[in-house]
């Protein structure tokens, strides 16, 4: 321990990872444990003898490579979309989907479930801090009788965790505070 002590701090670490039979970073964990450090004149000479690796590759004066083809494209012509293509994606208008249990319909402002736009279009605009309800409690009937029009607090009330019996209330403060631990320290790496 005492000879690295000694050539630590004038000797790169991939010398001593030869001389001591191991790998380079074995050694900067022995030296992290240990506290050593490399001395000044190390680095000014390491910095010397690296410093023409940092330099630009093109020297000034010298012409780039791609000069003189600006918009030209080569290679890559067949994989190209021609103009009026659509995406694979692509859905017209009208077109149905689900996102989180319930149905949205695509318009031309985009996605919009189509609860609230069956709602809207027979009885207008839905106001402020109220919200459209499924009366039979599936969310697959969009028909305009099976919705009705709730207020923020009768919303709450029928959807609020507290509702539940003391041990489903327990259940779901457990899971909320997991999942805050979660978000806060992230999932660890392995």
């Amino acid at each position: 321990m005492d000879e690295f002590r000694l050539l630590f701090p004038v000797t790169h670490n991939k010398d001593l990872a030869v001389k001591f039979n191991c790998t380079p970073n074995v050694i900067k964990n022995i030296a992290y444990k240990n506290k050593l450090r490399k001395d000044k004149d190390f680095w000014q000479g390491y910095l010397r003898n690296t410093a023409h690796k940092h330099l630009p590759k093109f020297k000034k004066g010298c012409t780039s490579w791609c000069k003189g083809t600006k918009g030209v494209m080569l290679n890559g012509a067949e994989t190209r979309f021609v103009k009026g293509q659509r995406p694979h994606n692509y859905h017209p208008i009208g077109h149905l989907s689900s996102y989180r249990d319930f149905i949205t319909i695509k318009t031309e402002q985009g996605y919009k479930p189509l609860h609230r736009l069956t709602w809207e279009q027979h009885n207008g605009k839905i106001p402020p801090f109220k919200y459209i309800v499924f009366k039979d409690g599936n969310k697959e009937n969009c028909d305009i009788s099976n919705l009705e029009m709730v207020d923020k607090m009768h919303f709450m009330k029928e959807h609020h965790p507290m509702k539940y019996p003391k041990e489903i209330k327990d259940a779901i403060n457990i899971k909320r505070e997991i999942t805050k631990y979660i978000k806060k320290h992230g999932k660890k790496q392995d």
